[in-house]
């Protein structure tokens, strides 16, 4: 499971994860491409990571989890960089950025659960999924 999510967290990275910007600057035909989370902007991976208000809520949880300050990040790259700033201890710079990428895997999982089987986007069902990988 560790080396899935640090491969989808590397593709999301490099802007290769199929949301529906990305699929529709690849030509092919989308309708909507606005987040299936919110639907309060287009689904790029900086919007579903950062600006998602179900993003943002979960972040919060988590850091709260983790007791750490809340952070506020304007793009997936800020997330990925964010332990390295912190002022932690290195094993717990580790221990966050394990639960970050954590994090967008549950998001992401999440978003394809409520759009390929209608199954609703929970917060608390997204943070639970947090905190029993996060434990693995």
């Amino acid at each position: 499971m560790v080396q899935k999510c640090n491969i989808f967290a590397w593709r999301s990275e490099i802007n290769r994860i199929p949301t529906g910007v990305a699929l529709r600057n690849r030509n092919i035909p989308i309708v909507d491409v606005s987040c299936p989370l919110c639907n309060s902007g287009d689904e790029t991976v900086d919007h579903l990571f950062t600006a998602c208000v179900v993003a943002s809520t979960v972040w919060q949880f988590v850091s709260s989890w983790c007791i750490i300050p809340s952070i506020f990040a304007f793009s997936f790259k800020d997330l990925l960089e964010i332990h390295s700033l912190s002022g932690l201890s290195d094993q717990r710079k580790d221990v966050i950025q394990g639960i970050i990428i954590i994090r967008y895997w549950s998001i992401w999982k999440a978003r394809n659960e409520l759009k390929f089987a209608g199954k609703t986007a929970r917060i608390e069902n997204i943070v639970s999924e947090i905190k029993a990988l996060g434990f693995l």
